[in-house]
């Protein structure tokens, strides 16, 4: 908890939290009553695709109040919370590469590439992420992957099915503690619709998630999306 001071003199506490995982609408509805429980207290929500800071406040002279609140705040949100400091999600994905010795690979079909240079972004990055690939068409899918043309014809290419046998050519080709891919509509009827999946060492699992916006919107949520499910992952690891 850091006092600082506001322009007229008077002394303030602050604290703040990285929330992902849960839309902003949903987690809103879920705050009424927590609010209604801790009068003293601002909570006020920044909002940023696929992702929220939330910056709590208060006067100094209710301190007490104010460490109260932090605590149930961190107690209500529990996993949705990824960071209480300013720190990027790709910034705590890399850390715990680091920390446990890890290399990362992708196969992204709709993000494009996003996952990997995202990560890229980080410094120490290079000590990680391993390979990247933009598998964007069923035949390089098939191709590059493994992917079988009778799974795409069967279940569509944004499938958990589709996704789970990326995943799984993506490690037979880089033998990557981490390995992530991902499949989906950008636009279209279906725009917004995201499969992905992944495997950390000997756990793997598949997504299915929708996310709204125009084309780079959901390249974004997605994303942040699955760096966040990554990190529960390396979390639980």
């Amino acid at each position: 908890v850091i006092p600082y001071l506001k322009s007229k003199g008077k002394a303030k506490l602050y604290k703040q939290f990285t929330i992902m995982g849960e839309g902003e609408s949903s987690i809103e509805n879920r705050l009424i009553p927590f609010l209604q429980n801790h009068p003293y207290v601002s909570i006020c929500p920044y909002c940023s695709p696929a992702k929220i800071r939330y910056q709590l406040t208060a006067d100094i002279e209710y301190e007490k109040e104010f460490n109260e609140t932090v605590k149930d705040f961190r107690d209500f949100m529990g996993k949705l919370i990824v960071s209480e400091e300013d720190v990027e999600i790709e910034e705590i994905i890399v850390k715990e590469l680091l920390n446990k010795n890890y290399t990362i690979s992708t196969a992204e079909s709709v993000t494009g590439g996003m996952i990997a240079s995202t990560i890229i972004n980080v410094n120490g990055s290079s000590e990680v992420i391993k390979e990247s690939y933009v598998p964007y068409s069923n035949e390089v899918k098939n191709k590059l992957l493994n992917v079988s043309f009778d799974t795409i014809n069967k279940y569509d290419v944004v499938s958990e099915q589709v996704v789970l046998e990326m995943v799984t050519g993506l490690y037979s080709k880089t033998l990557s503690n981490v390995c992530i891919a991902v499949s989906g509509y950008a636009t279209g009827e279906e725009a917004g619709k995201v499969c992905f999946a992944i495997k950390v060492n000997d756990k793997l699992r598949t997504y299915t998630q929708s996310f709204r916006g125009n084309r780079n919107l959901i390249r974004l949520r997605a994303t942040r999306r699955i760096l966040y499910e990554l990190h529960l992952l390396l979390s639980e690891d």
